[in-house]
């Protein structure tokens, strides 16, 4: 995975601006980011929609030659202060230096957390090459108390299409600080 280990620096933050114009309908729910670093987490209140935001800027949850898949959460509540959110938006983002079509046709998320399995079904998807770069993000948006089940999982995994990865210690660490930010 070292190409894209060299690639990604020069091109995360068109990638986050990809992930933040999203035609999702998140676009205008997402924190300036340029500065951050995956895992990174951002509180930001934008005066202009009156929202507080919360970004966990998406993590590298697996990596092999010639593909990187990272996470990220995102949630937002009207006003200054943080409010229990209804929901919670997950973002996948695939960077590859293939086609960008790995998730095309297979893009139903199943996150399996302590033995419990969660169908999310299918994920909302946009691909975007720059540099040579393929950058597919996928996105779906989960009940908070289901969020906070699966952060608060000793063992969790995922399974995007074909691929499946398992989270570490450390990727449920950062996804409970993520949790404690997007509530008091």
């Amino acid at each position: 995975m070292r190409l894209m280990k060299r690639k990604t620096p020069q091109f995360l933050s068109g990638l986050l601006l990809l992930v933040c114009s999203y035609s999702f309908g998140v676009g205008s729910e997402c924190v300036a980011q340029e500065a951050l670093k995956p895992g990174e987490i951002k509180v930001a209140y934008d005066a202009q929609s009156d929202t507080t935001k919360v970004l966990l800027n998406p993590m590298i949850v697996a990596s092999r030659k010639h593909q990187e898949l990272r996470l990220g959460a995102f949630s937002s509540s009207k006003g200054k202060t943080i409010v229990k959110p209804k929901d919670i938006a997950l973002v996948f983002v695939s960077l590859s230096v293939s086609a960008g079509e790995g998730y095309e046709n297979a893009r139903k998320l199943t996150v399996t957390a302590d033995a419990r399995k969660f169908p999310f079904g299918g994920m909302q998807r946009s691909v975007q090459t720059i540099n040579g770069v393929a950058a597919e993000s996928l996105l779906t948006v989960v009940p908070y108390g289901t969020f906070l089940e699966i952060v608060y999982a000793k063992k969790v995994s995922l399974k995007i299409g074909l691929t499946e990865v398992e989270l570490t210690p450390d990727h449920i660490k950062t996804l409970r600080a993520a949790a404690s930010y997007m509530a008091p």
